[in-house]
């Protein structure tokens, strides 16, 4: 049997941090999401039982932009060519053949351009066009989540029938 106090620990729970200044994540809800927002860290964690039988919090997390997407493999091609106002040629020229080269060696097939630079697109994140495509996304993430009444309590202890 567990005390309230753990049993509160392990609910599953989101949290969401915004982006509204380079270089910085701002607490928040996902209710009031900032109109200056460019981009967003949620987090979930939740209860799973580990290799020796006890439980502990597991979690996931991942980011969301806002700017325009790019394939890295397109963006090699393109480095240090001459600019010709082609977005792809200008976004390859803000980063390093070096940076693009070790993105396609971690397996990063996609970068986004944000209003911070070119930013990694790893697996799981996502960008949007307008702040209001991703202000949507938000929106949807939080009414799926609440969507399922999730309780993590003590199980009843089996009775035994005459």
């Amino acid at each position: 049997m567990y005390d309230e106090k753990v049993l509160e620990l392990m609910q599953p729970k989101m949290s969401i941090e915004y982006r509204i200044e380079a270089g910085m994540l701002t607490g928040g809800t996902f209710d009031n999401i900032p109109e200056n927002a460019f981009g967003a860290h949620i987090g979930a964690s939740f209860p799973v039982v580990g290799a020796n039988g006890e439980f502990r919090l597991g979690g996931t997390s991942y980011d969301l932009f806002v700017g325009e997407v790019f394939e890295v493999n397109g963006l090699l091609e393109k480095v240090n060519k001459p600019v010709e106002g082609n977005d792809a040629i200008i976004v390859a020229n803000e980063i390093s053949k070096e940076k693009i080269q070790e993105y396609q060696s971690k397996g990063i097939t996609k970068v986004v351009s944000t209003k911070i630079g070119v930013v990694p697109l790893k697996y799981g994140d996502a960008a949007f066009s307008t702040q209001e495509e991703m202000a949507a996304a938000i929106t949807k993430i939080n009414q799926t989540f609440k969507s399922v009444n999730i309780s993590v309590q003590n199980a009843e202890m089996p009775r035994m029938h005459r």
